[in-house]
């Protein structure tokens, strides 16, 4: 059966030592349960993600930054995906790989190779050199509560002053 996650505290009991404490009478009875005294246990931090109702309000606001794009951008974002994955890229929440090649026709066809790989990716070329860059994922598994806020902040500004509308305005659209 697997455990729930068990929320710990650092503390240091004397001054020679330091334990993670399980926080709460119910993580602490779960622990003695779960976990042999003197066995070594792999901790795997994970940061606490979004939450859902933050998640929703995120892609409600960038559906509704689509729905009013001005005529001249549909073509460049043709879908809800490609607006958001700009954005993410354009406002820094993005992998980025720089390549030098041997000469622009080496670049020309690489450049070709890795639009197929993410149609979502931004690829700068120049002579024989290639900038690729491909938005992070904010799965939650991907991107924690904090690095998620600052995207949605971000990509909010981004999208105001792309659409022309105050990011207040943005920022009240309904999630579904």
């Amino acid at each position: 059966m697997a455990i729930p996650p068990i929320n710990y505290r650092w503390q240091r009991p004397t001054s020679d030592d330091h334990v993670m404490v399980p926080r709460g009478v119910f993580f602490s009875r779960l622990a003695e349960r779960t976990f042999t005294s003197h066995a070594t246990y792999r901790l795997i931090v994970a940061e606490e993600s979004a939450s859902p109702e933050t998640r929703r309000h995120f892609f409600a606001c960038v559906r509704e930054a689509w729905n009013n794009l001005p005529e001249n951008l549909i073509d460049e974002y043709p879908s809800e995906e490609h607006l958001r994955k700009t954005a993410l890229i354009r406002t820094g929440f993005c992998h980025h790989v720089h390549m030098i090649l041997k000469n622009r026709a080496e670049a020309i066809r690489t450049a070709g190779q890795l639009q197929k790989t993410d149609e979502y990716a931004i690829i700068d070329l120049k002579d024989n050199v290639i900038d690729w860059f491909t938005a992070k994922s904010q799965a939650d598994n991907a991107m924690g509560k904090r690095e998620f806020a600052r995207s949605k902040t971000a990509v909010f500004d981004w999208l105001s002053r792309l659409i022309g509308t105050p990011v207040e305005e943005l920022a009240n659209a309904k999630s579904p």
